[in-house]
């Protein structure tokens, strides 16, 4: 047990410790590589009293304050200052990559005899205060260097270069954040971002094999989107000059966050692509539900592919659709083909284009389950004209069964043409429960605008399009994230309480227990949005979250 302790203690302290630092080198030409915070033990031990609380599990500070006299005899935390955070600072000259970790103490000698007795034997005082403590592989060093901070190094030497207040040299990440990460690539020695890089590229390199079924087309298609993922990448991890990791537990509104933000350099390629962000509105901003289970909406620029590897990208999909068509449909082979190449030459154009954007909502309600979207398209008009031909195809060899469930030019609102699929559900293994949600038929709505198509279906599609595509006018002029994701649980819940799959069925209800706990905070939200010169991801976790995750491990 006690070997253990220290080997976690150790691996935990200098983890990122990758080369010693030159001893000539002055302090002030280190630059701070990486840093890690933590936040102190009191802040620690009320976080876990709320998450205790929201799973279930109440006793999970008590069970700390029990791990840590266990650990250290009875001693406790003896001589720490539980209220100040601790963490790892990692630095470089521009050649060597060093590091420390450092310990808030209010009292050195009580702190080294909480380590004495979870180290027995093993610890060795010198001159000046310095503590060694020997670990299974190697020893590790523990010097109040300066006033109330505990500094820990594997090289004694490492002490010189460590600073006076270790907390400013956090910038700010122990004040938002419990739990936190941050990284300055551009500060690595060149030779380390090299061996990154080419790390990288072997990595990708493996994940590039070749398919079973692939043909040669297919295989080039894939290899090249691949690559343009990785320029891309490249181009991003060569412009990134800060890079932050951040997990934080909100008291007030019962809820984890956990951030990710990247900052590139000023000037870079990467920093101008971004700046647009702070300034981003959409087409598609009112495609929203009352009750939704699921809202997603992406807005932005992206980098095309380069036209002669587009032409190969689509002759690829080409390829592979005309093979299923010749097997499946070998009288309107030809026919299939045509539409096929329409829609090909919309989904090139549409790839060319510098922006994307689109959202969708689902409500998945017992008595009303609906979805609806819509997405940029470089020339809806022309997808309207195959689906209108596609129609006329069938007609032709089904004339009363397409009459019935086809009514082409249903309705419009402005420039954008509707056209209703109406399904019948009499044949349907589960009628009864489907009509309760989406009524006797099934209507799937199929819009076009000039530059963007809709689609629609269950209860009430067409007038929730309609909605949509009004309001979405209404709101183009508002700036947005680039980025916004919901999903409500307690209607996720609720849906699956009403289905007709008895397992399904009995989690649902399970699911609807535990959230009520929650009063409404069960929600999932994920968005990205623009920093100065860099971008912020953001995962926010709602208390009916945590409540569900023990249940959820017993669904497996």
């Amino acid at each position: 047990m006690r070997k253990a302790v220290v080997f976690c203690l150790a691996a935990t302290m200098l983890w990122s410790v990758a080369l010693r630092a030159a001893p000539e080198v002055r302090a002030a030409d280190v630059k701070l590589v990486g840093a890690v915070s933590l936040a102190g033990y009191d802040d620690m031990k009320a976080d876990l009293d709320l998450m205790g609380d929201m799973i279930g599990r109440p006793e999970l500070a008590t069970m700390l304050d029990g791990m840590m006299a266990l650990a250290t005899r009875g001693k406790g935390l003896a001589g720490i200052d539980k209220t100040r955070p601790c963490g790892v600072l990692v630095g470089t000259d521009g050649k060597h990559v060093g590091g420390c970790a450092f310990v808030p103490v209010t009292d050195m000698e009580a702190a080294m005899g909480m380590v004495r007795a979870i180290a027995r034997g093993r610890v060795t005082e010198h001159d000046n205060g310095l503590y060694e403590v020997k670990g299974p592989k190697k020893s590790v060093f523990v010097q109040e260097k300066h006033k109330g901070w505990a500094f820990i190094v594997d090289d004694p030497a490492l002490l010189e270069y460590v600073p006076e207040d270790p907390v400013e040299a956090l910038d700010g990440l122990n004040e938002q954040y419990r739990v936190a990460m941050r990284l300055y690539p551009a500060n690595l020695p060149a030779k380390v971002r090299k061996q990154m890089a080419e790390k990288a590229r072997e990595h990708a390199q493996r994940h590039m094999k070749r398919h079973p079924r692939e043909n040669d087309r297919q295989y080039e298609a894939r290899k090249t989107i691949a690559r343009h993922i990785r320029k891309q990448l490249a181009i991003g991890a060569k412009d990134l000059e800060q890079m932050t990791l951040g997990w934080n537990l909100d008291h007030t509104d019962r809820k984890g966050v956990l951030e990710a933000v990247f900052v590139s350099k000023e000037g870079s390629e990467t920093a101008r692509f971004l700046a647009p962000a702070a300034r981003t509105r959409t087409t598609f901003g009112g495609f929203t539900l009352p009750g939704a289970a699921l809202t997603v909406r992406g807005t932005g620029r992206r980098v095309p592919l380069p036209d002669a590897e587009l032409d190969r990208l689509i002759d690829s999909w080409r390829e592979r659709v005309f093979t299923k068509i010749e097997k499946r449909a070998r009288d309107d082979a030809e026919a299939g083909k045509e539409l096929v190449d329409e829609v090909l030459e919309v989904l090139r154009d549409t790839a060319k284009a510098p922006v994307d954007d689109g959202a969708m909502a689902v409500r998945l309600a017992p008595d009303a389950i609906t979805l609806i979207s819509g997405r940029f398209v470089a020339d809806g008009a022309t997808l309207e004209g195959v689906v209108k031909k596609a129609v006329e195809r069938a007609r032709e060899k089904h004339p009363k069964v397409v009459d019935r469930i086809v009514k082409l030019d249903a309705d419009n609102i402005g420039r954008v043409n509707l056209h209703l699929i109406s399904l019948p559900l009499d044949k349907c293994r589960h009628r009864e429960v489907l009509a309760e949600a989406v009524g006797d038929r099934l209507d799937i709505v199929l819009g076009f605008g000039p530059r963007a198509v809709y689609m629609a279906a269950g209860r009430d599609a067409m007038r929730s399009l309609k909605r949509a595509v009004r309001r979405s006018w209404r709101m183009s002029r508002r700036t947005v994230k680039p980025v916004e994701m919901t999903v409500d649980l307690g209607a996720l819940a609720e849906s699956a309480a009403g289905c007709p799959v008895e397992r399904v069925q009995a989690r649902g209800k399970k699911a609807l227990e535990l959230l009520e706990a929650a009063e409404g905070r069960d929600e999932i939200r994920f968005t990205v949005e623009a920093v100065r010169r860099g971008v912020k991801l953001r995962l926010e976790l709602d208390e009916g979250v945590y409540r569900l995750m023990p249940e959820c491990r017993k669904w497996k």
